[in-house]
C-alpha cells in the first residue's frame, strides 16, 4: 500500500521531522488487514476447512504455553465457525451477504489473541498438513 511504503520511507529518513503536523490535504489512511472473513485469502479460509484440531499447534506455541491467550488451533476454528455462518448467511439471502453485526475480529478472536503472536512459526513446524 502507497499509504505504509510511504510511512516507512519517513521513518527512515533521518532528516523528517518527527513532529511534523499531517498533511490536511491528505486522504484518510484506507483500511488494512483483516477484519472478517471475506478479508482472508482463499487460502486461509481452506487451512480453516482443512486443520484436523490435533492441536498441535497450540502445545507448541511459547504464548500458550506461558498462559496468553493465543491459541492457534482456535483461530482455526474460531475462523471455521464465522466462514460457516458467513456462507449461511449468503445462502439464505439468494447469494447477497446481508452484514448480521458480526466480524471475525472481536466477535470470535480477541485483539488481545492477535497480539500475543510473535510469528515464530513454532504452530507451522508442528502442524502436520502444513498449515
Amino acid at each position: 500500500m502507497d499509504s505504509v511504503t510511504k510511512e516507512v520511507k519517513l521513518m527512515m529518513d533521518p532528516t523528517a521531522d518527527p513532529y511534523a503536523a499531517p498533511d490536511p490535504n491528505a486522504p484518510p489512511p484506507s483500511r488494512f488487514g483483516a477484519k472478517d472473513v471475506t478479508d482472508l485469502t482463499w487460502k486461509n479460509l481452506m487451512d480453516a476447512y482443512s486443520c484436523t484440531e490435533c492441536g498441535r499447534c497450540t502445545s507448541s506455541c511459547p504464548q500458550n504455553q506461558t498462559g496468553k491467550l493465543l491459541s492457534p488451533r482456535k483461530i482455526m476454528m474460531d475462523t471455521r465457525d464465522r466462514l460457516e455462518k458467513v456462507s449461511k448467511n449468503i445462502s439464505n439471502n439468494n447469494g447477497n451477504f446481508v452484514d448480521d453485526g458480526d466480524r471475525l475480529l472481536d466477535n470470535y478472536i480477541s485483539k488481545e489473541e492477535l497480539w500475543a503472536c510473535t510469528s515464530c512459526n513454532a504452530c507451522v513446524e508442528a502442524c502436520p498438513i502444513n498449515i
